[in-house]
């Protein structure tokens, strides 16, 4: 009888913290989760999209509009200016600053 409570006890204290495992194990992926979606929020939102300030023009309209469609820019802020020094610190730049050049996501079609 006494070997019979024993295993008993050993089989509640085995359930008992496989099921603490278990919670810890739940609560980390949550933490986990968390932490890696706010990190993707953080990044989405630190994106910045550069085009031309002054009159709205179908071409950058059109662009804007489809690069916020994707899903790294669709929280990105839309910077509008023609100072270089703004535009160089934009992510992605279209229809401004005479280059196009994918490689630095640089697309303007007015390039010379």
């Amino acid at each position: 009888m006494l070997l019979n409570n024993r295993i008993q006890r050993a089989s509640i204290i085995y359930h008992h913290i496989s099921f603490f495992n278990r919670l810890v194990a739940r609560r980390f992926m949550e933490v986990a989760k968390s932490v890696a979606t706010a990190d993707i929020k953080r990044q989405k939102m630190a994106m910045k999209i550069g085009t031309h300030s002054g009159t709205f023009h179908c071409d950058e309209a059109l662009a804007c509009y489809l690069l916020k469609r994707l899903p790294e820019y669709e929280d990105a802020e839309v910077i509008r200016s023609r100072d270089p020094d703004v535009l160089s610190k934009c992510d992605i730049v279209v229809d401004v600053g005479g280059v196009y050049d994918p490689a630095s996501h640089r697309y303007d079609h007015h390039q010379r």
